[in-house]
Order: structure tokens, then C-alpha cells, then sequence
């Protein structure tokens, strides 16, 4: 099966995207967290609010998850994409 290239713009979209999804992943996390750490601290409303942040957090992750895959799909039809570049930073984290 040939392979192709992504073109430079297709590359710096590719790499928005992954950082919008480490973004996002990262600030669901710390609500994951500061909601788990006061469940039992706070009072009902309280509890509520921080979880709606928490539910706000994942949803703007899922979306940039969902946004990620479907630049993939879209790049990706009857070929497979090599992409350079894109490994080491994702193994940052």
C-alpha cells in the first residue's frame, strides 16, 4: 500500500490538535483530581459545582479527542499516513 506524506499544513493542524487533547486531558485530570480530594470535604452545593467543572473539563476533552479523530479519518481514507515528529511528543507527558 503507498504511502504519503501529510503536507505542512495538514502537519501543523495534526499538532494543534494533539496539543488540544493534551490540554484538555490535563485539565480533566486536575478536576479529577480536586474532585475525588474534596468529595467529602464539601458541602452539597459545593460538590455540584466542582462537578460541573469536572463534566464541563470532560466534555471539552472529548471533543478534542473527537476532532483528533476525525482529522485522522480524514487523512487517512484508502492510504496510510506516515507522520514525523509526532512520537516523542507525545511521549513527553
Amino acid at each position: 500500500m503507498a504511502s504519503r506524506l501529510l503536507s505542512t499544513r495538514a502537519r501543523a493542524q495534526l499538532w494543534k490538535l494533539q496539543e488540544a487533547v493534551r490540554s484538555a486531558g490535563q485539565e480533566r485530570d486536575r478536576m479529577l483530581r480536586v474532585l475525588d480530594s474534596s468529595r467529602a470535604s464539601l458541602l452539597a452545593e459545593a460538590r455540584r459545582e466542582v462537578w460541573m467543572e469536572f463534566s464541563l473539563a470532560d466534555q471539552e476533552y472529548r471533543h478534542a479527542v473527537m476532532c483528533l479523530q476525525e482529522f485522522v479519518t480524514r487523512h487517512s481514507v484508502n492510504s496510510r499516513v506516515e507522520i514525523f515528529g509526532t512520537c516523542d511528543a507525545d511521549t513527553e507527558r
